[in-house]
């Protein structure tokens, strides 16, 4: 198809637009996959053997006693090796499993490379019944089952988020979740039930559910960690990897207080256990406690109303936080989040959060609001402003990050430019305000990531404003053409498509 222009591929028509004339050729291609799913395997292949093992082990030899009755399961599948995987598929035939009678213990026999195979108790009968009607009993198998079905429950439905939270209920009386539970991923999925909790307005027991988990050690303070180096969070924010996963029982239980912070009744609750999560020293676990404190900064009016002090606190740990940890530039992109909703800064105020995250560029907004549109708002009756904010200096700001040529700032101009693009798009009133920062990007020299998104502003704005955008064009194209001729190697890279400013101006203009 490499001749063709375009080309139909299941019912839909690709266009083919060459960029040489260079001899190509063009292939399309399909193949069939699957994956394996074990717990379902796992399921089809037991299924019908526990209700077969559940008749036979009703058989009693004569004379004999039986002490307890326990079905065996053993693993011949490599992909089957994971007693998560053999609990789900368990889990999936639930009620058929308690109305067997017979069968008592589950116990699943796995083999190992070298010597006897082991075994892993699976499920007691006494056990399902417990949980099923509410009432566990406190012993150590319980507990150590419980934390094994969790999460097959748990992915079951709200009848089991009940029973599961009934049971945390039980086990979390006199001792804290770690004291109980030894695997932090089964922590991090109790922990992950008090979403459930927030979305059915059980604000009472969701505070219940974070009392008991504001304290887990997971994340580990960062001179304890002693696990893969790929998941030590704490060190990769320092190395400016922004960590993009929600893990550890923390890291979770921060998204439930952000739940939580939406509530006005429940946002100073929320802004003490944002508090207490800010006070651990694993950075990955500071990260996560911004995701609340964005909720809350957003809601900032709610605890000036509730208490003054509330608000005051809120303000200094937001600040604690900038002048403390925006210098790793995860942190610093999720305090931009934070300061979107602080529109009402003084100069000395603005200015500071500005100059600590200019790191990341998502300030960009920041930079645009504070330099151009902060001086309309907060004004007294009279005109003047309440907090005798000054834009000169902000607007002087905004023009210096532009000018700035260094590369730390490339991505944050480039970011400014593109929400130039998209704020003109949004709110075309806004030309004259913006068409100044325009004119001052095109006196710096030609970066790709600022001027495609020039040329887009003026592609859109040439038939409304064309004697802003024919010179921008002009000084567009010289620019260009200097960067061409002193950097002819990535000077091959730059496209432009101007088709549409070029006929405009040549119908309107065509001295030019």
């Amino acid at each position: 198809i490499a001749g063709q222009r375009t080309t139909v591929v299941f019912g839909v028509t690709f266009k083919i637009k060459r960029v040489s004339d260079k001899d190509n050729d063009i292939y399309f291609g399909t193949f069939s996959g699957g994956s394996i799913d074990p717990a379902t395997t796992i399921h089809k292949n037991i299924f019908n053997k526990l209700g077969t093992a559940n008749k036979q082990l009703s058989f009693v030899p004569k004379g004999k006693e039986v002490e307890k009755r326990i079905l065996l399961l053993v693993n011949r599948y490599t992909f089957a090796n994971r007693i998560s995987e053999v609990i789900r598929g368990l889990s999936y035939a639930y009620q058929e499993i308690l109305s067997y009678s017979n069968i008592e213990e589950v116990w699943f026999q796995n083999p190992t490379e070298h010597g006897a195979p082991t075994h892993v108790l699976l499920y007691t009968k006494e056990f399902l019944q417990q949980y099923d009607t509410k009432r566990l009993d406190l012993t150590k198998i319980n507990a150590e089952l419980f934390g094994a079905w969790f999460s097959s429950f748990e992915s079951i439905g709200d009848e089991h988020k009940e029973k599961l939270f009934a049971g945390l209920r039980t086990f979390l009386k006199s001792k804290k979740p770690h004291q109980v539970f030894d695997d932090k991923l089964t922590r991090e999925e109790m922990a992950r039930l008090g979403l459930w909790l927030v979305d059915k307005e059980r604000f009472d027991e969701t505070v219940w559910l974070i009392d008991q988990f504001i304290d887990d050690p997971d994340p580990v303070e960062p001179e304890h960690y002693e696990g893969d180096p790929e998941s030590n969070y704490h060190e990769k924010i320092i190395a400016g990897e922004d960590p993009h996963i929600i893990t550890t029982v923390r890291g979770n239980l921060a998204w439930v207080i952000q739940k939580l912070a939406l509530r006005k009744n429940y946002i100073i609750k929320a802004l003490d256990y944002t508090k207490t999560l800010l006070r651990y020293k694993n950075l990955y676990a500071k990260l996560q406690a911004i995701i609340p404190l964005i909720e809350i900064a957003a809601r900032r009016q709610w605890l000036e109303e509730l208490n003054p002090q509330e608000y005051k606190e809120f303000h200094d740990v937001t600040f604690d936080l900038l002048r403390n940890y925006a210098k790793y530039p995860p942190i610093a992109k999720r305090l931009t989040h934070v300061f979107y909703y602080f529109q009402d800064l003084t100069t000395e105020e603005a200015l500071e959060v500005l100059e600590r995250l200019k790191i990341t560029d998502e300030s960009a907004p920041l930079f645009i609001y504070f330099g151009i549109f902060r001086q309309r708002h907060y004004k007294n009756q009279d005109g003047r402003d309440k907090k005798c904010f000054d834009p000169k200096r902000l607007k002087k700001n905004l023009e210096e990050i532009i000018k700035n040529n260094d590369d730390q700032y490339t991505n944050l101009r480039g970011s400014i430019a593109w929400n130039f693009w998209k704020l003109l798009s949004k709110n075309p009133d806004e030309f004259d305000a913006i068409s100044p920062y325009i004119s001052l990007f095109l006196e710096q020299p030609y970066r790709k990531n600022i001027y495609d998104d020039i040329a887009r502003i003026i592609k859109e704005w040439i038939e409304k404003k064309p004697e802003k955008c024919t010179p921008w064009f002009e000084k567009l194209l010289s620019n260009i053409a200097i960067y061409v001729k002193t950097n002819k190697q990535e000077g091959r890279n730059i496209w432009l498509m101007p088709e549409k400013i070029i006929n405009y101006i040549a119908y309107h203009h065509p001295e030019k």
